[in-house]
C-alpha cells in the first residue's frame, strides 16, 4: 500500500497529459471533489484542489481544460 493511498483512495483518474513538460494528472470523486497533479520534473509534484481554487474553479471539467495557466500549485501536505 502507498503511502499516499488513504488521502486519494476516494479519487478516480480522469484526465492525463503527458505530451509535453509539465505532466498533469486529474482525478475526481463521485461527490464533485477534484484534484489535479502537475509533475515539473522526474520527482517534483505539485497539488491544486477544488477546495483550493473554489470558487473559481469549482468544477473539474473547467480547471482540467485550464490546467496549464492555474495558479496556487502547492506541497501536498498543504492541500489535503
Amino acid at each position: 500500500m502507498s503511502l499516499l493511498e488513504p488521502f486519494f483512495k476516494d479519487y478516480k483518474i480522469h484526465d492525463v497529459d503527458e505530451a509535453g513538460d509539465p505532466k498533469y494528472y486529474g482525478f475526481a470523486d463521485k461527490e464533485g471533489k477534484w484534484l489535479i497533479i502537475r509533475n515539473v520534473s522526474d520527482s517534483t509534484f505539485r497539488y491544486l484542489t477544488n477546495e483550493k481554487l473554489a470558487p473559481q474553479y469549482s468544477d473539474y471539467a473547467e480547471a482540467w481544460a485550464d490546467r496549464a495557466s492555474l495558479v496556487g500549485w502547492d506541497y501536498l501536505y498543504n492541500v489535503i
